[in-house]
């Protein structure tokens, strides 16, 4: 197997980097006019160079993590970090440059054999406690319904836990600028309510009504069919 070495390496991340400068200043160009023909391509970006958006930009390793935070001060651009597995080793910057973190799943194992066992569900606390911004995401709708259980490990593991719930309520709607309507239970917010017999963030919780918009919503699944079909199965 052809290995890169770290010259070819290093070439092919600069000519990224251009490429990616170059998108930035198109999108200026194209924000800049006012009698420009609708680019798809260039219309969220657009926002971003003019702040009306941040940009998500995916790093995990510690050196790429510093690589789009700079990349962001340089280009005058509002940053969220996705993922970031080593985002708590560069806690400092992050916190310095108010770049908040969308942390993946708690449960999985550590990056590397040198790292803590539980370094996956201490990192949150760590950000938290640098003063970093986390929340907390899935990454994949498959699993989505185990989020309130990823971010329950992190409270047990240091988190508080009412940075543990706004993480997966206010905060992400703060962050995308929906929180005049979404995030929290407020006078003329949007009336999206899940009402539980216990703690939303242990497992052994359960949903008792969910309301959208304020109308109820039936909790009818395909889990719940099956276990009603075969739970008094012998």
């Amino acid at each position: 197997m052809c290995r890169e070495s770290n010259s070819e390496v290093k070439e092919e991340y600069e000519e990224r980097v251009a490429e990616l400068e170059d998108w930035m200043d198109a999108a200026r160009r194209y924000a800049g006019d006012s009698e420009r023909e609708t680019d798809l391509k260039l219309e969220a970006l657009a926002r971003v160079v003019e702040g009306e958006l941040p940009m998500m930009i995916l790093a995990d390793d510690a050196r790429a993590i510093k690589s789009a935070a700079l990349f962001a001060e340089e280009q005058g651009i509002e940053m969220i970090l996705l993922s970031g597995r080593d985002a708590w080793k560069e806690k400092e910057l992050l916190a310095e440059k108010n770049i908040p973190v969308i942390l993946g799943p708690t449960l999985t194992l550590p990056r590397t054999e040198d790292e803590a066992y539980d370094k996956p569900l201490t990192a949150a606390s760590e950000l938290h406690a640098a003063g970093v911004r986390v929340i907390f995401a899935s990454f994949n709708s498959a699993n989505s319904r185990l989020l309130p259980y990823e971010v329950g490990n992190a409270v047990g593991r240091g988190l508080p836990w009412e940075e543990g719930l706004k993480a997966i309520t206010l905060y992400p709607a703060e962050l995308f600028g929906v929180a005049d309507e979404l995030g929290s239970i407020e006078e003329g917010k949007r009336a999206n309510i899940v009402i539980t017999d216990g703690d939303p963030l242990e497992i052994r919780t359960q949903i008792k009504h969910v309301l959208i918009d304020g109308v109820p919503t039936s909790l009818n699944n395909k889990h719940l069919e099956l276990y009603e079909k075969y739970r008094n199965r012998r």
